[in-house]
C-alpha cells in the first residue's frame, strides 16, 4: 500500500541537484501516483474547483512556480483510469527541519477512500529518511473535517491565524512533531 518512498526521495535529488530522467511512477490498490509536471495544473485547477465549490485558491501561477521553480516543492497525484482525482503539495525546509503541506484535495467523489491518509503517511515517511522531523499546515478553522482527519493522523492544533484566507477567514496552524511518535 505504499508508494515507493525512494522515488519520492529521488525526485527530491532530482530538484535538488538537477538530475534528469528518472522514473517515479507507481499504482497503490488502484490508484496510480505520480509526481506532478507542468502539463498536469489543469487537473490541479480542477481538482481545487471541485473540492472548494468552484474557487481555485491556488491560480496557475501558483502551481506553475511550486512545480517549475521551487526546488523544495513537490506535488503528489493520485488518478483513477489516468484522470487526476487528488493530488497533495509539500514544501521541504531544511533549515526549519520540516515539510510543509501546502496543499491536499481530494475530489469529492473519492473522499473518505485513504487517498488523504495515504498522501499523509507517504510525506511522514519521506520525512523520516530525510532526517525530519516535523510536519506543518494550515487549514480553515471551519474545515472541521479536515482538521478530524489531520489529528487522526497525529496533528495538533498550534494556533490560530486570524484573517489567513483571501476570503478573510481564519486558518488553523496544525503540526506534527515525529518525534513524539518515538516516545
Amino acid at each position: 500500500m505504499k508508494i515507493k518512498i525512494q522515488d519520492i526521495l529521488t525526485k527530491f535529488n532530482q530538484r535538488l541537484f538537477g538530475l534528469k530522467g528518472l522514473n517515479f511512477d507507481e499504482k497503490i490498490d488502484g490508484f496510480y501516483y505520480y509526481l506532478a509536471e507542468k502539463s498536469d495544473i489543469f487537473y490541479l485547477l480542477a481538482i481545487e474547483r471541485d473540492v472548494y465549490d468552484g474557487d481555485t485558491p491556488w491560480t496557475y501561477s501558483h502551481f506553475e512556480f511550486e512545480i517549475e521553480k521551487n526546488p523544495n516543492a513537490n506535488f503528489l497525484i493520485a488518478a483513477k483510469n489516468d484522470k487526476p482525482i487528488a493530488f497533495i503539495g509539500t514544501r521541504i525546509d531544511f533549515h526549519e527541519d520540516s515539510i510543509h503541506i501546502t496543499n491536499l484535495a481530494v475530489k469529492k467523489e473519492f473522499q473518505h477512500r485513504g487517498i488523504a491518509k495515504n498522501f499523509l503517511a507517504q510525506i511522514e515517511d519521506l520525512c523520516e529518511k530525510l532526517g525530519i522531523n516535523k510536519i506543518s499546515l494550515e487549514v480553515k478553522l471551519t474545515n472541521q473535517t479536515a482538521q478530524a482527519l489531520y489529528r487522526s493522523n497525529g496533528f495538533s492544533s498550534e494556533k490560530i491565524l486570524p484573517e489567513y484566507y483571501d476570503d478573510g477567514s481564519d486558518g488553523l496552524w496544525m503540526e506534527k512533531n515525529l518525534l513524539d511518535d518515538e516516545d
